[in-house]
This record gives structure tokens, sequence and C-alpha cells, in this order.
């Protein structure tokens, strides 16, 4: 390409970053549908680029997102930025600074990053329902991480950056990682339905994520606002589920109450005892972690001496007054239920896209349904369900 349209203007190029994940996969196949427009798939690793480097209307780049000159080089010619990147903490938060200065710098038009409905917490507010209300993570912490990225964002956009962002609930459709982790749990015992799944399950059709990234690209105002992007459907726990016993043997799913979950995910106190806290630092546990110090190393050495010069008897009470008796952990006979996951059933608030429709006209393409029974189709094809052999199959799966 030359680098000019036939109208003579700069060609439109976007940045893809984290573009070989779920759903940044699905926001390249989304641009490169659109006329004069130039897509730029910025990877990681060839790991999972395989669905992309079949394409040949595709530049495909690997980059360091943690090194400067890396990012500077592989945006020099982009007009447009978007964030789909996921990682540790250091790659989503200093790799996001590292970007977004970048982008600035570049003189790009519009960046839009991917956050999560998870900054409005575990127990989001009702006000939660439209992205307006202020952000919550509460002890989440994927939550606080991305609202952090959020904030980076929204203040590269006061500092001239033209930034959106998107946050989308639970992602649906061939090769989600939400549908195929429950439906693994469910396989093996470890999904328990709560309320007969009358509860809220907020999703989005990667598809429609991706429609949704691409009007931001080019009609949101680049004020940093964030919007929430759903089916715009009320989706309930039931009607997920549903699905997802259709691929499996199970006949029905595991039932739980509200206070399993509570009991089972409740934050450890903090003992404010002195003298526990005391036992705490001497135990085996804590001072072989201050063993790594040569100095501390030595003087815990030294003490273990004396102890070890008292007579017997007097060491085992020094010893057990220390350790205390030991403890030999209760073994289940239970499923073991991924009581964390089970949780999100709680959040019970139907997130709304109307914000979304209204300012970016975005319109979903795929239902919920049409999003369930792909997934459904993919998978099946993926463990040879689609057979005679799918009966037997499933068993042994």
């Amino acid at each position: 390409m030359t680098g000019l349209n036939w109208m003579g203007n700069k060609m439109t190029r976007v940045a893809v970053f984290g573009a070989s994940g779920f759903a940044g996969t699905a926001v390249i196949e989304c641009l490169l549908s659109k006329k004069d427009i130039e897509v730029i798939a910025i990877i990681h690793s060839d790991g999972n680029a395989w669905r992309l480097s079949r394409r040949k209307d595709l530049t495909l780049r690997q980059v360091d997102i943690m090194s400067r000159q890396q990012v500077k080089e592989a945006i020099a010619d982009a007009t447009h930025v978007v964030n789909c990147t996921r990682g540790s903490d250091e790659v989503m938060l200093k790799g996001l600074e590292i970007l977004l200065e970048e982008a600035k710098q570049a003189g790009v038009k519009h960046f839009v990053h991917i956050s999560s409905i998870l900054i409005y917490g575990d127990k989001p507010s009702p006000e939660s329902v439209h992205d307006t209300a202020q952000p919550d993570p509460q002890t989440n912490a994927y939550g606080i991480l991305k609202l952090k990225q959020d904030d980076m964002v929204q203040n590269a956009a006061k500092n001239g950056l033209p930034t959106t962002i998107i946050c989308p609930p639970n992602i649906i459709g061939p090769y989600s990682l939400f549908l195929n982790g429950l439906i693994n749990m469910i396989k093996n015992d470890q999904f328990g339905l709560l309320d007969n799944g009358n509860n809220a399950c907020a999703t989005v059709d990667v598809g429609n994520l991706a429609i949704a990234i691409e009007r931001a690209l080019f009609n949101a105002d680049g004020t940093g606002s964030r919007y929430i992007v759903t089916d715009n459907q009320d989706v309930t726990w039931a009607e997920v589920t549903e699905y997802m016993l259709n691929l499996t043997s199970k006949a029905e799913l595991i039932t739980i109450e509200k206070q399993d979950i509570e009991r089972n995910i409740k934050a450890p106190k903090i003992s404010l005892n002195p003298l526990k806290s005391l036992i705490h630092l001497v135990s085996s546990d804590v001072r072989e972690a201050l063993r790594k110090d040569p100095l501390l190393c030595r003087v815990d050495m030294f003490f273990r001496g004396l102890v070890a010069k008292l007579p017997g008897k007097m060491e085992d009470r020094v010893r057990l007054g220390v350790e205390g008796p030991t403890k030999i952990s209760k073994v289940s006979c239970g499923p073991p239920i991924n009581w964390q996951f089970c949780s999100a059933q709680m959040r019970g608030v139907f997130h709304s896209c109307d914000r979304l429709q209204k300012d970016l006209g975005y319109t979903p393409e795929n239902t919920f349904e049409e999003s369930m029974k792909a997934y459904s189709k993919w998978y099946c094809a993926l463990r040879g369900y689609d057979t005679e052999f799918e009966e037997l199959l499933k068993r042994l799966a």
C-alpha cells in the first residue's frame, strides 16, 4: 500500500495489541471486513497466532509491550490503536503506560481500551446497571487492576490522546474462555447452580464486542468515556448452563445455597492477639522465609542451638508452644466446588448497553441464542461430538 487512500488522505491503519487473544482476533476480523482499513496485528508471541497467520490481508508484528522502542516502531504508521492485552500486573500497568505515551507521541487519532465489568466489584451496586455508576472493585484483584488501567486511559485523554473505554462482562461465542472454563467445571462437579439459575449472567458475544470497539474507534468523542457492552438481553445463569449441560453427559447440575458460598469464600480473620502474632513470627514457615537473609539466618541458628541444649522434654514443650500441635487437614468427601467462580452468581445486576447504543450507534449483530449455538457447534466439532461416537466421547471427556 502507498499509505494514501484514493482521495489522497492518510490511510486508516489500526494497530491491535493482544491480537492473537480471544477478543483481539475478533476485533481484527471485524476491522478487516471494512473498506479502506489496514490492520496491524501486534502479538507478543506466535503461540496463539495460527488463526491470524493464515490471513494474507493482514500485517503481523511481534512486539514486547515492555519495550518502548519496539512499541514506538510498531505504531509509527498507525492512525488508531486498540488495546486487548492481558498479562502480569507489570505488563498490564507499565506496558499500558508505555503504549499510551507512545500512541500520543505518534499522533494516534483514537485509542480504545478493553476494561472489565469487574471494576464494579463482586457485589455491584444497583446503579452499576448503567456505565455512569461510580466504579467500586471492592476486593476483586482483577477489578482493582482494570480500574487502575481505566484511570490511566482517562488521564491520557485529559493529556491530549483521544481515548475510549469499552467494558464487557462475560465474553461468549466460539473459543470463549469463560464458557470453556464453565463447561469443564460442570464436567468435574466443580460448579453448583444457585437459586435455580435465576440470577443475572451478563454476556456479550465476542463479535458484538468487536463491533462496539469498531464503533468506538470512529464514532466516540475521545474524552475517555467508559461504555458497557452486552448483547442487550437479560440473560440468566440457567440459560447459560442449559447450553453447557447439553454438551456433557451430565443429567443435571449440582445445586448450592447462598450460605454455602458465603461460608466457603469468607476472608480469613486477622488476629490482633500479640501472643499469637509473636508465635506466628517465630513459626517454622516465617523462619524459613527469614533464613534467606544471611544475617537473620545466623540469628535463627543461634536460637535453635540454645533450644537444642535444653533437656528433651523442655525442648519439646518450647517447640510445641511455638508451633502448636500438628494439624491434620480434614479430607472433604464432597465435590471440589470452585466457590469463587460460583460466587459470580450473586452479582445480580443486568448491565445495560443503552448509552453505547445511543452515543455510538452500537447494534449487536448476534443474539445470545445465536452466540451460544455457535459455541456449541464449535465445541462439538472440536471434541468430535458431531460423529456417531458422541455419547462415548462425552463420557470419556
